[in-house]
């Protein structure tokens, strides 16, 4: 139902609106403009027409994600192929959990965003990490999600995206997937600056833990809160510094155990 507060305001005023205010938030404008039926189709041309890179390119992905409709996942999945260079390093700080929220039925259509060879090693390994956050969150869907990450670091050419695979089985703590890690590692396919062997086989058997893929699905979800806005305002005044500061292969300062590229980059990188 329409708020009075926005009556007689078109979709695309209201998006317009949003993305002038920055960070600035307004979350009655945001569940407004997640309500209105052609919100998916506003900020799909949005993105593809109006967004630079900055926040306005970042809150559209958000707001998407919240809509949970085909329409919706497609205007993703342009953003991912097309608008990378507007997205920065959210491509894989968000773009994962986003992607992944709308659940196991959209497996197929990830996998086939993997295939797609013309893309960069960043915008396929979405798609993996998209594939094993479905895997993580839900149980039914766990052992496509093995089978298909379990094939990327048997069949891929491409060592970073054989190195995101293996991060992401450990993540799942796969067992099962050990003896094919260890002749990917063997035959030297992997990027090592990513993971290294020993992490892999003990982050696989449980016996690291770096975190699940449950956490990208959280930070999705959290996104249009105070409490992220005033904490990614801190992360703007800081991301120059920040950026020149840490390697991206190198673990995360905030102290997650993780690559930085895997954790804070994107944030530090989405303003700058």
């Amino acid at each position: 139902m329409e708020s009075e507060k926005f009556r007689g305001k078109s979709t695309e005023e209201l998006v317009s609106e949003l993305m002038e205010r920055g960070m600035a938030l307004d979350i009655d404008l945001v569940n407004e403009i997640a309500a209105r039926k052609d919100a998916a189709g506003c900020l799909r041309y949005w993105l593809q027409y109006r967004s630079e890179r900055g926040w306005a390119a970042i809150h559209a992905i958000h707001l998407l994600g919240m809509i949970k409709t085909r329409e919706s996942f497609d205007a993703l999945c342009y953003a991912l192929v097309n608008r990378q260079e507007a997205l920065s390093d959210w491509l894989t700080e968000a773009m994962p959990g986003l992607l992944a929220g709308f659940g196991p039925e959209y497996l197929p259509d990830l996998e086939r965003v993997f295939a797609m060879e013309s893309l960069d090693e960043a915008a396929r390994g979405v798609a993996t990490d998209a594939i094993s956050a479905i895997g993580w969150k839900h149980p039914e869907a766990r052992g496509k999600a093995v089978s298909f990450l379990k094939g990327v670091v048997e069949r891929e050419g491409n060592p970073y995206l054989v190195a995101d695979a293996i991060c992401e089985l450990g993540d799942l703590h796969e067992a099962s997937a050990v003896p094919v890690m260890e002749k990917a590692f063997e035959d030297k396919r992997v990027d090592e600056d990513v993971i290294r062997r020993s992490e892999a086989v003990r982050q696989a058997k449980g016996e690291l833990d770096w975190g699940t893929p449950g956490e990208t699905l959280k930070r999705c979800e959290g996104y249009f809160t105070k409490e992220n806005f005033e904490y990614l305002q801190g992360v703007n005044d800081e991301s120059e510094e920040k950026q020149q500061g840490v390697a991206k292969n190198a673990l995360c300062p905030c102290g997650s155990g993780k690559r930085y590229k895997k954790c804070c980059m994107g944030k530090d990188s989405a303003s700058a």
